[in-house]
């Protein structure tokens, strides 16, 4: 009975903290990070099963295999983070604060600002685009989708912030921002599967099998690379988007 007591208090401190702390603005964010991890997560899992196939049909199983095997899992969770990541990067995903003497800022923080001594509000405009059918009110500026967040403190000093994110394109901007990488990947992938296939038709010539793995973990290595540079090409792009943005939102504000 004080386990499940003591379970149901940690339940009730931790919503507590997420309903006081959590960013509810980053929640689509959140949302569709979730809903990738779970699309991606079966893809890696698949690999590693092929993979473990592999392995298990090397018999005399020695301390290489045993090794190889640790690599290539090790190397897919890296592969999975990275791809993450990168993904992550595709949305361009960032808030712009406004501070009562209008000047702009990109908010880094997690957790938001905003608790117990502001106020959040809605001024006329915002509530007649509401009662006009629209339940969240969206601008759209150079493909990224806008909402605004107005809020006022003790003082009645007006503060606003900005949620930015990328709303189409994102899986071009990750395979299609470089050609010579969108090329790599595809010669990898053909090449996983044509060693694939050829170990599972020679199932039981062993040093075919080690080999297979081998190139497999190679595979997944040159992967990591060009995710990460994508990456670099990306970061590149983002502080670009984040400067129209800013400076749109800029002129918007001192209209």
């Amino acid at each position: 009975m004080k386990e499940i007591l003591s379970f149901f208090s940690l339940s009730l401190t931790s919503f507590t903290f997420i309903r006081k702390y959590f960013d509810v603005k980053r929640f689509d964010f959140y949302s569709i990070m979730f809903f990738q991890c779970i699309i991606f997560l079966p893809v890696v899992m698949i690999l590693f099963y092929i993979d473990y196939i592999l392995y298990s049909k090397l018999s005399d199983f020695n301390i290489f295999t045993d090794i190889l095997m640790v690599i290539v899992f090790i190397i897919l969770t890296i592969f999975f983070t990275t791809y993450i990541a990168t993904y992550r990067l595709s949305l361009n995903h960032f808030i712009i604060f406004v501070d009562k003497f209008s000047s702009i800022y990109e908010r880094k923080s997690i957790v938001s600002p905003f608790n117990k001594e502001f106020m959040k509000v809605q001024n006329e405009k915002t509530l007649v685009k509401v009662y006009k059918g629209k339940n969240r009110v969206y601008q759209y500026i150079y493909n990224y989708q806008i909402e605004e967040f107005e809020y006022i403190n003790k003082e009645s000093e007006y503060y606003q912030e900005f949620v930015c994110q990328k709303i189409k394109g994102n899986w071009k901007r990750i395979f299609q921002c470089n050609i010579k990488i969108k090329r790599y990947f595809l010669i990898l992938f053909v090449l996983f599967l044509m060693t694939t296939v050829t170990a599972f038709i020679f199932l039981y010539t062993k040093i075919l099998l080690f080999i297979v793995l081998m190139m497999h973990a190679l595979i997944y290595i040159l992967s990591i690379g060009h995710l990460l540079k994508i990456n670099m090409s990306l970061y590149r792009e983002n502080d670009k988007d984040k400067l129209k943005v800013m400076r749109y939102l800029r002129s918007f504000i001192h209209r």
